[in-house]
């Protein structure tokens, strides 16, 4: 993991290959999924 930053319920990482992970709250489609169905696993 290169970076991590934390949002008020969700996460986001950056990793070393350059994709981002992310979870936790999705209820305003912050999480970028193309959806609003939050997730408590890295996606």
């Amino acid at each position: 993991m290169k970076q991590l930053v934390a949002g008020n319920s969700h996460t986001l990482a950056l990793m070393e290959d350059g994709t981002v992970k992310v979870w936790g709250s999705n209820s305003y489609g912050q999480l970028g999924l193309g959806n609003t169905t939050s997730i408590n696993m890295p996606a």
